[in-house]
């Protein structure tokens, strides 16, 4: 199974201009719609990684591990450190910017059942701190 991250904005900007070798904004194809209908907003983007999927970003199986730093106990690939930050600096930018932004993740083949809803303080979490929860739609502020 591949974790599957998209992203929803009241931008406008074609976010694939910004794609990299870690980190690649696309369109999101309609097999995905079950997960895209529960975006909030209207521009729409599925969030590639190195492994082709979403995976190589910082993952975790619960919220209720927290938001935290990468920690020496826990080891993480440095491309999924580096494409985290990618991810959340491009989402701190269009909140900066005055755009409403949510993201959500989950398994590839979700219907989009039991996903909660999560409210991000971008003002209280740093860049290095942020990582995905499995099943989780998280709502920028």
């Amino acid at each position: 199974m591949c974790y599957v991250v998209h992203l929803s904005t009241t931008s406008t900007e074609d976010l694939g201009r910004l794609s990299s070798r870690l980190v690649q904004y696309k369109t999101p194809s309609p097999q995905d719609q079950a997960i895209t209908g529960l975006l909030l907003y209207p521009n729409k983007w599925y969030i590639g990684t190195l492994s082709g999927c979403s995976c190589t970003l910082r993952h975790v199986m619960a919220h209720g591990l927290g938001f935290g730093k990468p920690e020496d106990w826990f080891p993480e690939d440095e491309e999924s450190i580096q494409a985290t930050l990618a991810l959340i600096r491009t989402v701190r930018r269009l909140r900066q910017e005055g755009h409403a932004t949510d993201c959500i993740d989950v398994w590839a083949g979700s219907t989009g059942e039991g996903i909660l809803r999560l409210e991000v303080d971008l003002a209280t979490l740093a860049d290095e701190e942020f990582r995905l929860f499995e099943n989780h739609h998280f709502l920028f502020d």
